[in-house]
């Protein structure tokens, strides 16, 4: 990993400690004590990042403007390794997803939350992505994973499921944020994590996507219609 690469997820990771801005101070001590590299190399190095239109310098002080687009900058330069994702705010690996599914026709909400009346009675889901034209909407649960075990990725399958299935059931889709069209309308549950494989465990069940994977998968979002995937339909 380059020093350039290396000095970015430094200020993301001061960034989100410290809530978007920080002192130059600060970021040499964490940055000298982490590489070996001189005070001139760093400031140089520093100017360079700084033509970045997501980090503003002013009067000894960093500013990050946009984590999420820093983020999405530092993972294209760094070849998409997902060892980024630990640094972020889970928040900012959700709209990291949401941008994906904007980029490919998808009109989204973030963070839906509704109430019912059984035990729970608070609901939230993620990101809620539609598709006009494949008349597709994705409830999705973003998980911001760097470890898993099969039994967890299950459970969270069959949360997302109940959770669809509430939100179908109360919401009706009814007093909506979003415009959508009723007819013939399909709505799968799914999993986005930034864990580096794809899953799917059974047949009939919610697909688990890796980040990493997540824009192939929507690019064949056609082929949903003749997958095992479990789906729920919606008639008015």
């Amino acid at each position: 990993m380059d020093m350039e690469i290396k000095l970015l997820i430094s200020i993301i990771r001061l960034s989100e400690k410290y809530n978007a801005q920080f002192s130059i101070k600060c970021l040499w001590r964490n940055f000298a004590r982490e590489n070996i590299i001189s005070q001139e190399a760093f400031i140089a190095l520093l100017k360079k990042i700084i033509i970045n239109k997501f980090i503003q310098y002013k009067n000894g002080i960093i500013k990050v403007n946009s984590q999420v687009k820093l983020a999405k900058e530092i993972y294209k330069k760094n070849s998409g390794n997902i060892k980024l994702f630990k640094l972020m705010h889970w928040h900012n690996f959700e709209l990291m997803c949401k941008d994906v599914l904007e980029l490919n026709n998808f009109n989204c909400i973030t963070n839906y939350r509704f109430k019912t009346k059984d035990k729970r009675g608070r609901h939230e889901i993620d990101i809620i992505g539609y598709n006009p034209s494949s008349k597709i909407i994705f409830t999705i649960d973003c998980k911001k994973w760097m470890k898993y075990n099969r039994a967890s990725l299950k459970q969270a399958a069959y949360d997302q499921i109940q959770r669809t299935r509430i939100f179908i059931k109360m919401v009706a889709l009814e007093n909506f944020p979003l415009v959508i069209k009723k007819d013939n309308l399909c709505i799968y549950p799914m999993i986005i994590t930034s864990l580096e494989k794809h899953f799917q465990l059974d047949t009939k069940f919610v697909p688990i996507v890796s980040f990493t994977k997540l824009n192939s998968f929507i690019n064949n979002v056609d082929q949903l219609s003749y997958s095992n995937y479990f789906k729920l339909e919606f008639h008015p």
